[in-house]
């Protein structure tokens, strides 16, 4: 033992090997990434800012959308503002924090020679801010950043910043998920704000060389990213060091919240020492906690990427934080006793001693107020030192050791226990796993591996944002490489700052605007929050701004679209996804209930598993592919690469099946129960592209011996060009679930298949059930679509008036049986030709297709691919014009058709079809050469029209919005009538749009009714559940703003009308319900009225 220490009662004192050190946490996001209007913030070119944001609610002047009658963001940015929740940026004890609070309370530990802290200050929270200081408002200042940036120049004993500003993502985005391209986007802007803000330099030379993941958010593939930019250190949780220790599960066998209160490490990820037993302690609070070994998860390390193409090796150093002390520290007061007890005793190698972090929000909850910043801290630092502890900082704790010769060791992926219900590897909080629908058959609510559907798939808000995130990416990154390619140029200074905050215009082309706009809708907190409020329109509206960002003749979106010829961008591939995370062995968290699974008498998982991503191309998606190879010995040891490369071993390939997403989908999956929100979420913004989804199954049949193996995986995919990206190399064992594997004998084929459409877009398969089959393979054209432990499947997302074959296989464990004969069918309906085509001759084709009245009338409706309008012939010297749209702006800003006078609320270039009152003649406009006709009839009848909606908009609109406007016809003369009404001010608002989903203007069946309006149709009910409670939930396809109630029978004879039963369908709906309490277990029948 060194001269100078004292043990007593197995407690070393005076240890010098304990380094104590804080990291503070601060950010709030761009809380709606809408464009500026440069009212109360210079500039317009722009998103949001916090003050603009809170001066449009109060002042009721902007952020209105049709669909939704709220003010947005929905937050309460400021106390008053009729948002919702605790008030963001008017808290005193914020308004301290993000200005001169931190410099304060370092100043008063400046007496401990080397003590100090990191803070990760998110670019975001810079633009917010400075908005509101610039604006002297509410307590903000102008001069809001100088006091950080003083305490940035405080120095240490030995050189080190007292304030080290470390790196971080700009909007807080959610690092180890983001697409490559995107992360050094993130990196590189905030490394811009950053100087700018603390006093830098603007070469960046004294930029730090640490970095903060948001949620302590790692995985070793952000490595390349993170060394590339020049940073050396990088925080982690030290639950992802403690969790990859051999010994692990054995010092914590069972979940709970002193051990772990989630999914239990996979054995691919058990690459570290095995600790001895002494040497773990474990802790909890506030159901928080963890099982810890020391020194092991108090020390720095190594972590390492293999770049799987050429084995080039790259490591960053990870300095551990304390989760459970984090925790500790930033909800009260603290001492030294865990570290006294716990973490001291083991610092006994002053050539790898020990830091204790402590890492916290910095403005939230006790950890960001004044109790904290001027007691807790120099309380805890003044009993450090006086306990023969070093205050510190991170970087004096790195200079204490030789960074060279620091062991490399594995970091599991994952976050903070303070998040992410406790830090889970899958990242589920900011992705939890899709949901099964709670009406399915398959569906067992005491049976926790009923929950998760990767299949049809099921829903969950993550999930969809995800392939909002990534199809947005593509197009980005697409329109990059066309536009660097043909010698222009994107610069971080313009993507970060289009106007600078003097209100000078740096002028950024149409793809750097657009970045700006898109990198504004990832922060984190949208994904974490679930459904809360608007957050899950706020990546819709951010990849809406960013694809229509353009320079005057063309969007970013048309600009890409127009030039597929030259696309070299590979596919974007969403960091592949696996689920169970433990095939064959144990389970636990708030994914599956907190229910059992592989622990306590419980059967673990079967050793199978999915693989999942999203997937995107401008070009289109040619294949995806998911390589798996087994491993020979079963170890994948941190000394050897093997596994991490491409190269070398026996790939398997298995294709993966697509499935289309439907962003307007919003099932009721669990009412009255969340996780991730159920049918209770107004999409009234909907995204412009958004990524399929893509899952494969690997079981025994795919790879033979698969129980207790290891595997190495990644996913291929190639895009209509050629392109070919490949994820990363991802390892998972599979234990050995008991089962067995051959044997026996597949089932038989199944008798009696069928194919029958239901409708323009999907198509009904039946079969008859096969003696020992435990699910069946449905395959479309020979590539399988998805499986079904019942004997039906619906295939939906079809194009209509098509024709599909198919064939069923029947599976076990032992294998797949011989398919049946191909059976097909053809959809209803058709793409360019519908089935029954409208007739152009001056008549209304159905009154049936009235969607607005009183005055003027608009009339719409769908039939294949075709989009039918009507109004009534120009009249009392007005000309007349029906506008159509596949969006609404925020407010009316596009100058109206034929120079008249006012402003539309649609976008640029949006189709019309006008009518002069003077002559007869009678035009579409915007149209291109898409195929459209046109009839003008005589006095009282009708003009009409109609396009082919998929190539007038270049894509299939999720929503158009229509008007009829009747304008003097007198250049730069008045709006005199509308369809719907407005309110007289001479502008057609978004309000008085009508927007509505294109489906639900379809008419297959020619009958002049909506098919959603029909029982023989689309007018269905599609789910019917009852709980123990006795509570039925009944879900059916609705016509937006229909009025609809349930009628009961018990003999299908009388029919009563169900009290309270009455619903009226949003303005988006396709769908909707409704829930029936107290309903008796006798049998009863239950129908859908239209009121």
């Amino acid at each position: 033992m060194a001269a100078g220490w004292s043990l007593a009662a197995g407690i070393l004192w005076g240890n010098p090997n304990v380094h104590v050190t804080y990291h503070w946490h601060q950010h709030q996001p761009v809380y709606w990434p809408e464009r500026s209007n440069g009212a109360y913030s210079p500039g317009s070119n722009r998103y949001q800012f916090a003050y603009d944001s809170i001066r449009l609610k109060q002042d009721n002047a902007g952020n209105y959308y049709p669909g939704s009658t709220a003010k947005h963001p929905q937050n309460q940015l400021w106390q008053g503002d009729g948002g919702a929740y605790d008030d963001v940026f008017s808290k005193a004890d914020r308004i301290n924090a993000y200005q001169h609070g931190m410099r304060d309370s370092i100043n008063t530990i400046r007496g401990h020679a080397n003590a100090g802290v990191s803070i990760s200050y998110s670019g975001a929270l810079q633009e917010n801010i400075g908005s509101l200081g610039r604006a002297s408002y509410g307590g903000y200042y102008p001069a809001w950043n100088q006091p950080t940036a003083e305490a940035r120049g405080w120095t240490t004993s030995t050189g080190h910043p007292r304030a080290d500003l470390v790196g971080m993502t700009y909007h807080h985005s959610f690092s180890p998920l983001l697409p490559e391209s995107v992360l050094r986007k993130e990196i590189a802007i905030f490394r811009d704000v950053w100087w700018k803000s603390w006093s830098g330099n603007p070469d960046k030379s004294d930029h730090s060389r640490g970095f903060w993941p948001i949620e302590c958010a790692f995985s070793r593939h952000m490595i390349p990213v993170l060394r590339e930019f020049g940073y050396e250190w990088v925080i982690v949780a030290n639950s992802h060091l403690a969790r990859t220790c051999q010994n692990y599960l054995d010092v914590a066998p069972s979940a709970g919240t002193n051990t772990w209160n989630n999914v239990p490490p996979n054995r691919a990820d058990r690459l570290g020492p095995a600790v001895p037993v002494n040497q773990w302690w474990s802790s909890t609070i506030d159901g928080r906690g963890g099982t810890f070994p020391a020194p092991y998860a108090y020390q720095a390390h190594k972590a390492q990427y293999v770049d799987p193409d050429t084995g080039a090796e790259e490591t960053i150093v990870v300095v551990p934080m304390c989760d459970q002390l984090s925790y500790q520290n930033g909800f009260g007061n603290m001492g030294t006793g865990e570290i006294d007890n716990e973490i001291s005793p083991f610092a006994t190698d002053p050539a790898h001693p020990c830091i204790v972090l402590m890492a916290h929000d910095g403005d939230n909850a006790w950890g960001g107020g004044n109790s904290y910043y001027f007691e807790s801290v120099p309380g805890l630092m003044n009993a450090v030192s006086g306990n023969g502890y070093q205050p510190s900082t991170i970087e004096h704790y790195l200079g204490s050791l030789d960074r060279n010769n620091l062991d490399v060791v594995h970091v599991e992926d994952g976050t903070w226990v303070n998040a992410d219900d406790r830090g889970s590897p899958g990242f589920y909080h900011w992705l939890f796993p899709p949901q099964r629908d709670r009406g399915s058959p398959a569906f067992d609510g005491n049976d926790p591996k009923t929950f998760a559907d990767f299949e049809t798939p099921g829903f969950s808000e993550d999930f969809r944002s995800w392939a909002i995130i990534v199809a947005g990416a593509n197009y980005l990154e697409t329109a990059e490489q066309l536009w660097t390619g043909a010698g222009g140029s994107v610069l971080a200074w313009k993507i970060q700052e289009p106007t600078q905050v003097n209100g000078t215009d740096n002028n950024p082309n149409f793809v750097e605007q657009g970045w700006h706009y898109y990198l504004g809708g990832l922060d984190s907190g949208f994904l974490y929050y679930g459904s809360s409020l608007d957050d899950e329109m706020k990546s819709s509206l951010a990849q809406r701004r960013a694809l229509d960002a353009g320079d005057g003749s063309q969007t970013l979106k048309q600009y890409v679209d127009g030039h597929l010829a030259s696309d070299l961008t590979a596919p974007t591939v969403f960091k592949p996804q696996r689920y169970p995370w433990n095939p064959g062995g144990k389970d636990w968290g708030n994914h599956i209930g907190y229910r059992k699974i592989g622990f306590d008498g419980v059967d673990p998982w079967e050793s199978e598993f999915f693989v999942w991503s999203h997937i995107f191309d401008v070009s289109g998606v040619q294949s995806a592919t998911l390589r798996i190879r087994v491993d020979a010995d079963g170890v994948n040891p941190v000394e050897t690469t093997a596994n991490e490369v491409y190269a070398g071993g026996t790939w398997i390939s298995v294709p993966m099946t697509k499935r289309s997403i439907d962003p307007a989908f919003n099932p009721d999956r669990n009412p009255g129960d969340d996780p991730g929100a159920s049918g209770d979420i107004n999409f009234f913004i909907q995204p412009h592209v958004i990524a399929d989804y893509y899952y494969a199954r690997v079981d025994a049949t795919v790879v033979p011996g698969i129980r207790d193996s290891l595997l190495d995986y990644y996913v291929e995919a190639v895009d209509g060009q050629g392109n070919v990206s490949r994820s990363e190399i991802q390892h998972v064992y599979v234990e050995d679930d008991g089962g067995t594997t051959g044997g026996g004998s597949p089932p038989p084929t199944p008798a009696d298949p069928a194919a029958t459409a239901s409708g323009s877009h999907a198509v009904l398969l039946t079969w008859s059930a096969s003696a020992g089959a435990v699910d069946y393979v449905l395959r479309r054209g020979g590539v399988e679509i998805g499986a079904s432990g019942m004997t039906d499947f619906t295939d939906s997302g079809l194009s209509p008036g098509s024709e599909y074959c198919y064939t069923v296989e029947a599976r076990n464990a032992s294998g797949v049986s011989a398919p049946t004969a191909a059976v097909c069918a053809t959809t209803t309906g058709g793409g360019g030709s519908p089935a029954v085509p409208f007739t152009m001759d001056g008549t209304l084709d159905s009154a049936g297709y009235l969607l607005a009245g009183g005055g003027m009338e608009l009339h719409a409706a769908v039939r294949g691919g075709r989009l039918y309008v009507a109004t009534g012939v120009p009249a009392n010297g007005n000309d007349h014009f029906i506008m159509i749209g596949n969006a609404a702006l925020p407010s009316a800003t596009q100058g109206a058709p034929w120079a008249k006078a006012g402003f539309t609320a649609l976008p640029a270039g949006s189709p019309f079809l006008g009518a002069e009152s003077t002559n007869n003649y009678l035009g579409w406009s915007n149209t291109g050469t898409a195929g459209n006709d046109k009839f003008r009839g005589g006095a009282g009848q009708v003009m009409e029209g109609e396009i082919d909606y998929e190539a007038v908009f270049g894509s299939v609109p999720a929503t158009v919005c229509l008007a009829a406007l009747a304008y003097e016809t007198p250049d730069a003369a008045a709006l005199a009538g509308q369809a719907p009404a407005g309110d007289a001010d001479g502008d057609v608002d978004p309000a008085e749009l009508r927007c509505i989903p294109l489906e639900a203007l379809r008419d297959e069946d020619a009958s002049g009714v909506f098919d959603r309006l029909e029982a023989h149709m689309l007018f269905e009910i599609t789910s019917v559940s009852r709980d123990a409670a006795g509570t039925v939930t009944i879900g059916w396809n609705c016509f937006p703003g229909r009025r609809y109630a349930i009628e009961c029978s018990g003999d299908l004879a009388g029919w009563t009308t169900v009290a309270g039963s009455e619903v009226t369908a949003g303005p988006g709906d396709l769908t909707t319900s409704t829930t029936l309490s107290g309903q008796s277990a006798t049998a009863k029948f239950f129908r859908v009225k239209q009121l």
